[in-house]
Parts: structure tokens; sequence; C-alpha cells
């Protein structure tokens, strides 16, 4: 069984010794993935919906609903898909940093920019997942949940492999939850007061965010085998050991 204090005493003490470099990358990277969005939503509010689950139709006649020059809503929506492609390389390249310092290396803020290296992978990674979590989601909800915590090793695998497929990234992080997303279920769920605590103060969010980071990065080097987060029992003594005693 897991032993989450344990993991999570851990994953304080590794966020320790970086100094205060966790916390600088955190804030840039808050800053980074909400200040473009805040801006092209401020000018197109639901903007993000329509490219993510509307249709084309829909989008067009969304911008069109919106009273405003075509160049620019073109500009906007041109902006809005790089971006989104620029956050979720972004985001990688935070998980990486969290799994250096879970590893208890020295991490420098270029560390978090090596994922431009095969973002197209990571990019494509996020839209095959994606996919396949929408399509068991549209069967039954359940289905999409467990989907969904099978591959949620994967981008880490693909940090450890880049050179590896797409597909094959998927197809480890299902072998390395087999057995564990009831596990990996409730060690999310023993952040929520810690994530509601984030989401009430943006300050607050700046420790939250490489606290469940690196603790995630931990369970993963746990499932690995390369750390041991489980609870051990006190084994009974040798029969030899308690025959001595006897003698003694």
């Amino acid at each position: 069984m897991l032993n989450r204090p344990l993991l999570k005493t851990n994953a304080k003490q590794l966020m320790a010794q970086t100094g205060f470099k966790i916390y600088f990358y955190t804030l840039f990277y808050m800053v980074v993935t909400n200040a473009i969005s805040y801006t092209v939503q401020l000018k197109m509010p639901n903007l993000y919906y329509y490219l993510s689950m509307g249709t084309a139709e829909e989008l067009l006649e969304y911008i069109n609903g919106l009273n405003i020059v075509p160049s620019l809503a073109a500009v906007a929506v041109a902006v809005a898909l790089v971006y989104r492609v620029f956050v979720a390389i972004i985001e990688v390249g935070y998980k990486r940093t969290c799994l250096m310092a879970a590893r208890g290396e020295k991490i420098e803020f270029r560390d978090m920019f090596e994922t431009f290296g095969y973002w197209v992978k990571i990019i494509c990674l996020r839209i095959v997942s994606g996919v396949l979590v929408g399509l068991a989601t549209l069967c039954f909800v359940i289905p999409g949940i467990i989907l969904g915590f099978a591959y949620s090793q994967a981008e880490f695998i693909l940090i450890d492999n880049p050179d590896i497929g797409v597909i094959e990234a998927l197809r480890r992080s299902r072998q390395l939850m087999q057995g564990h997303k009831i596990e990996f279920f409730v060690f999310r769920l023993s952040y929520f007061l810690w994530t509601l605590l984030g989401s009430l103060l943006i300050v607050a969010y700046m420790y939250v965010l490489p606290y469940m980071t690196v603790g995630e990065a931990l369970y993963y080097e746990h499932l690995c085998g390369y750390r041991n987060f489980t609870f051990r029992q006190t084994a009974p003594a040798d029969e030899s050991e308690q025959s001595g005693r006897e003698d003694q």
C-alpha cells in the first residue's frame, strides 16, 4: 500500500532543496499560461471553448456574432491556437523541471524549455489521449475516467524517453498504472484541500502547484521502481534468532 504521508513529506523536502528556484519557475509558468489567455478572453470571451469543443461552423458563427473586424478575428484565432500549443509545451516543461527536482537534480531555468525539442510529440500525445479519453467518456463517464488515469503517466514517460513514439508512451503508461488506478485517484484526492486553498489564494497556489507536481513525479518514480513509498511491515524474528534467545 502506498505510504502517501512519506511521499508527500519527501516532496516538501525536495522542494526545499531547490531554494526559491521552484517557486520562481512556478511564478513564470503561472504568468505565461494565464497572461495571454486573459487578454484573448477579454477581447473574445468563450473563444477557447469554441476552439476545443465547437465545430468550424459554430466557431465562425461565434466570431461573426462578436461584430469585430474579420482580420482581427483571424489574428486572435491564430494567436489563441499558437498559444494553446505553446502552453502545452511549457506545461510538460514544468513537469520535467519538477521531475528533476523529485530526483534531487539541480534545476535551471532553461530546463523548462528542453521540451521544445520534441514539441510535436507532446501535441500529438495530448491529441491522441484526449480523443481516446473523450470517446470512452461518450460511452460512459466511468470508462473515460479510468482511461484518463491509465494515461496519466504518459507525459512523464515521454520526458524520460523523448525518442519513443506517442502510442508507445501511452502503452507504457497503461502498463505502469495496472492495479494502481484507485490508488492514484486516492493520492490525487489527498490534495483536495490544498487545491481548494490554491483556488482561493493565488499566492498559495505558488506553493500548491509545485507541491502537487513534485508529488506526482515521486509517484511516477515509485511506479517505475526507482523509489519505494510502501508501508514497511515489521517482520517477525527468525526462528533461529528466537531459539538463540531461548538458549541464552
